[in-house]
This record gives structure tokens, C-alpha cells and sequence, in this order.
């Protein structure tokens, strides 16, 4: 696969910003989502703290980046986010050379903690840096085609961590974690090459930092288009990340895949959606008709709606149709959002997003627990449908009819 061919000759040697930071981008992104630690992290948990413990400690997860998000964004912007990337991958690193050699919980909980502040800061930095890079290169055009290598990058990591994480962890239970710290280690040199985009730069003070807060929230009500396509980005994501994150695995669970199935699965699927929306992407009448900012909304209503009537293999392609609208939101809404964000509050207007999309994925997984426990899963996941068909399939409609006042199409 070709990715934007830039040669090592040009990274050297180039003036261009974006043919420097993107070839770099593609590693970091590749390397920091290794991440063998995902297919056994319960596992490795529940030999040391009880299950209540390890919902406190998923939740607290969840709530410590929705708390973190705006402000490590605001700091991308002040500071710079290349020293926000490094800063986020150095956290990552460390933790996850301490995290296997711990016990209690509490111990436990300022390793989350710590892991959620390398998440937030690298939320939405990365995606600015390139944006960025582009814009003062007078490439944005280009953000799609590249924001779509980044992802299929992204999946590529997290199927190889899905295969591999499970055998190391059967070799000895500190391999997946140390192996992710060194991962993270050789992401972090990359990231220390990257070259901090000039355009609207800010010196850091706490005046410019509350401001830099209020003007990012402010992006995204300057007009009823752009606040239209926030909330739209929001409620798919949300939703489509409830089902990553928690209830395509008690779907597959319940219907009888058995954990080595559902490895082999999960991580089918992510190699397969992330290649297939990259054709869509790259389907250029999509973009130009807007037909692309309805797909998701219709995916998740197919995928969803169906799953308390569906057979145990129909579930399994379900299961697979949610995974392709949570990879979609990336590779298909961010680029309409970049588009119409000011540069100058691009990482904290990207960090609000991602704060709002981590609140509604806390009140899902709160509404959604004692509903699973009382009805299964499956109910919940046609529950989501019917939810996408009422309010995300009508908001949709909105922002594509609206969309040619705002963009150029």
C-alpha cells in the first residue's frame, strides 16, 4: 500500500512542514496503538483486584479523559502540540513499564489515572499537527486521503495487539506491557522529529489560556451548520464508541463466541473495516454529492436495530457493521470538522469534541449497565437503534442539506 509517497530524501531535505511530519505521523500512530495489552487487560486485573473494582477503575478511566480532554487541547494550541504528542507518548511509556508490577488498587488507580492523561493529551494533537502541516503548505485537500492512512495505520496496530497480546501474556504476564512501553518508547523518538506548525501561534499565559477555553467551545456554535455537525459527530460517536468499547464484546459473549473467537473476530473486523472505508473514502462522487455524512447514521441503525431477532452468525456480522460506523467517525466526519475550524483553536476545539463524545459514552455505559442486566445485550443494542433511527438519521438529514452553504463543494 502506498501511502502519499514521501522518501526518506524529502523528509530530510524538504521545506515543506507536511512532508516532514506526516511520514513521522504514520509511525507514531502505527507504533503507539501496539497496544498488546488489549485483549488481557481484565484478565491481568482480575488476579489482583475484584470485578466491582475493575468497573470503578474502567469508569473512573472513561471520566478522568472526559475531565483532562479541554484542557490538554487548550494546551496543544498554547504550548504546541508537538511537545503535547511527545509529552502524552512519554506518559503512555513510563506507565506501562510500571503497570505489570503492581498489585493493589489503589495503586491501580493513579495507573489509570495517569493513563488517562496520556490519552487526552495525545487526543486530537496528532490530528492538528497534520491538518496544520498541510494548511501551511496550502495541502488541506490532501487531509482526507492522509487522515485515511492514519486510521488504517491505527487498525493495523490494534490487530496485531488483538493476535499477538494474548499469546505474550501466556509466555509471561509482563510481556504485553512491556512490550507496549517499548512500542510507545520508539513512538516517543519519532515524535521528538516532528516540526511545530507556525500558523496561529500563541504565546502561553493563563489570559491566553481561558480564552484560548471559551474561543475553542465558541467554534463550534459560530454557525448552526457547524453546531449541527459537532452534535452529529458527538451522538455517532457516543453511541458507536459504547459498542467498541463495551457491548460488541457481551453481544458476542451472549450469543456463544468463545474468548479465542472473539479475538480472532474483533480483530477481522477492524482490519476489514478500515480498508473498506478507505475505498469509501476515496469514492470522490461520496464526498461530492454529501451522501458520505449519511452513511454512518443509516450503518448503525442496520447494524443495530435487528440484534435482539438476530441468529448467532447474523449477530457476528451485526457485531462487525458497529465497528464500521465507530472507525467511520474518524475517517469520514473529521475531515468536514477541519475543515471549518479556525487553525488557531483547531486541538481544543477537537478536544471539546472529544470531551462531549466521552460524556455521552459515560451516560450510555450508565444507562445501559442495568438494562444489559435485566435484558441482555442484545436488546440494548436494538434499544441503540431504535435511538439512531429517532434522533442521529433526522440530525444527519439536517447537516447534509445544509452542508453547501458552509463548504466548499
Amino acid at each position: 500500500m502506498v501511502f502519499n509517497t514521501f522518501s526518506i530524501k524529502n523528509i530530510l531535505t524538504t521545506k515543506a512542514i507536511s512532508q516532514k511530519n506526516i511520514p513521522i505521523m504514520y509511525a507514531v500512530s502505527l507504533l503507539s496503538m501496539l497496544k498488546f495489552t488489549m485483549p488481557i487487560w481484565v484478565l491481568f486485573l482480575s488476579g489482583h483486584v475484584s470485578n466491582g473494582q475493575i468497573a470503578i477503575l474502567t469508569s473512573w478511566l472513561f471520566a478522568a479523559v472526559f475531565i483532562l480532554e479541554l484542557p490538554t487541547g487548550v494546551l496543544a494550541d498554547l504550548l504546541g502540540k508537538k511537545t503535547i504528542i511527545s509529552l502524552g507518548l512519554f506518559i503512555s511509556m513510563i506507565v506501562h513499564f510500571i503497570y505489570p508490577f503492581v498489585t493493589q488498587f489503589w495503586s491501580f488507580f493513579i495507573i489509570f489515572s495517569l493513563l488517562a492523561l496520556g490519552e487526552a493529551l495525545e487526543s486530537g494533537s496528532g490530528e492538528a499537527l497534520v491538518y496544520d502541516s498541510l494548511k501551511e503548505d496550502n495541502k488541506e485537500s490532501s487531509f482526507k486521503l492522509i487522515n485515511g492512512n492514519l486510521s488504517f495505520l491505527t487498525q493495523i496496530g490494534f490487530v496485531v495487539a488483538n493476535l499477538a497480546g494474548g499469546w505474550l501474556f501466556s509466555l509471561n504476564a509482563t510481556f504485553p506491557f512491556l512490550l507496549s512501553g517499548f512500542s510507545l518508547f520508539i513512538a516517543l523518538l519519532f515524535s521528538l522529529q516532528l516540526k511545530e506548525p507556525s500558523i496561529d501561534s500563541e504565546v502561553f499565559t493563563l489570559r491566553n489560556y481561558i480564552k484560548q477555553i471559551r474561543d475553542g467551545f465558541l467554534q463550534l456554535t459560530k454557525h448552526k451548520w457547524i453546531f449541527q455537525l459537532s452534535m452529529l459527530y458527538v451522538l455517532i460517536g457516543g453511541v458507536s464508541w459504547v459498542f467498541q468499547r463495551l457491548i460488541n464484546l457481551m453481544v458476542l459473549t451472549e450469543v456463544g463466541i468463545t474468548a479465542i473467537g472473539i479475538g480472532l473476530i474483533m480483530g477481522g473486523f477492524r482490519l476489514f473495516n478500515v480498508i473498506f472505508l478507505k475505498k469509501v473514502i476515496e469514492i470522490k462522487w461520496l464526498e461530492k454529492s454529501g451522501f458520505d455524512l449519511l452513511l454512518l447514521p443509516i450503518l448503525m441503525v442496520v447494524s443495530y436495530l435487528p440484534a435482539y431477532w438476530s441468529s448467532k452468525n447474523a449477530t457476528i456480522f451485526l457485531v462487525g457493521g458497529a465497528m464500521i460506523a465507530a472507525t467511520g467517525r474518524f475517517m469520514i466526519l473529521n475531515p468536514y470538522l477541519n475543515e471549518v475550524i479556525d487553525s488557531k483553536y483547531r486541538a481544543t476545539t477537537l478536544s471539546a469534541l472529544n470531551m462531549l463524545v466521552s460524556l455521552v459514552l459515560i451516560i450510555s455505559i450508565i444507562i445501559s449497565g442495568p438494562l444489559i442486566d435485566m435484558y441482555g445485550s442484545r436488546l440494548v443494542m436494538t434499544l441503540f437503534g431504535v435511538t439512531s433511527l429517532i434522533l442521529i438519521v433526522p440530525l444527519s438529514l439536517q447537516v447534509y442539506k445544509r452542508r453547501k452553504r458552509y463548504l466548499s463543494v
